[in-house]
């Protein structure tokens, strides 16, 4: 598969099924669907080389106050050999956002917080209404970029709107060699009085064009969808023609059509030093 970007795969909110897709002899990704006594929860897992990268989202609303809370929580491990228990899995970054609706007002708290910190660079910045916090972190050929931007109207002191996007790359990995660049960017907001969010990905990119973007965020301290290349053409294209052109059943959910999903690639050349993105 290389660079080659794929179409996207939504989790989504609805009663999908969970799914498994094999990239090649060393990486899978899997999405687990897990009904708990205090509501659904999702967990996405990139496996590659051993070294695994798992995202999950959780709900719980107390039917008592009203309250809504939402989880979504990142944890990176390397496999490491202990003489009791043989090869572990050793966390190495450890990141959580919870967000809360406010019953009275509707609008939102958001915290994020590291538990693990380790080597992760910190940044935030400050636009207007707009605040963006970002963790970057990496080891070996592994990075990953976790942001999360609240917007707030100008006559409010909390946000209304929430996004969380986590951005996963490995680049030759292993002895395997096997590059994978993917995004998930979760949005959540209050829709009829209900916390809400909606889910895009996982979406396969360039690894070239992420890597890209996760070094411009260092050295900037910013962060917009559009920054990484790859989803700057997904966007632009959005209303019109996407990076892939499907012909699916569109009632069914977007991530479960692979059976009967006929896909068309671009392929797509990022150039990191010359900062173009050719599509033919």
């Amino acid at each position: 598969m290389g660079n080659s970007p794929s179409c996207p795969r939504l989790l989504g909110n609805g009663n999908y099924s969970s799914y498994d897709i094999i990239l090649g002899k060393a990486a899978t990704i899997s999405v687990k669907k897990y009904e708990r006594s205090f509501g659904l929860s999702w967990e996405l897992v990139y496996d590659v080389d051993g070294m695994t990268s798992t995202l999950s989202i959780s709900r719980n609303t107390n039917k008592k106050s009203g309250d809504d809370w939402l989880w979504i929580h990142v944890m990176d491990c390397s496999p490491v050999k202990t003489e009791k228990f043989g090869i572990r899995p050793h966390p190495m970054e450890n990141i959580t956002v919870e967000v809360n609706k406010e019953k009275k007002t509707g609008l939102l708290y958001p915290s994020l917080y590291n538990i693990l910190p380790y080597e992760a660079e910190y940044g935030e910045s400050l636009n207007g209404g707009v605040k963006t916090q970002s963790r970057v972190y990496a080891y070996g050929t592994r990075k990953g970029l976790f942001v999360m931007e609240s917007k707030k109207k100008s006559n409010e002191k909390q946000p209304y709107v929430v996004t969380v996007a986590h951005y996963y790359v490995n680049s030759g990995s292993g002895e395997s060699g096997i590059d994978i660049g993917f995004s998930v960017v979760v949005k959540i907001g209050v829709v009829n009085g209900q916390l809400d969010y909606s889910v895009d990905g996982p979406v396969e990119h360039p690894t070239s064009a992420l890597v890209y973007m996760i070094e411009e965020v260092v050295r900037t301290g910013k962060w917009k969808p559009s920054a990484c290349p790859h989803c700057k053409i997904r966007i632009s294209n959005r209303n019109s023609v996407d990076c892939c052109y499907l012909r699916v059943n569109t009632a069914t959910p977007l991530f479960h059509r692979h059976d009967v999903m006929q896909v068309h690639k671009t392929q797509q050349i990022w150039d990191a030093s010359m900062g173009m993105l050719t599509v033919v």
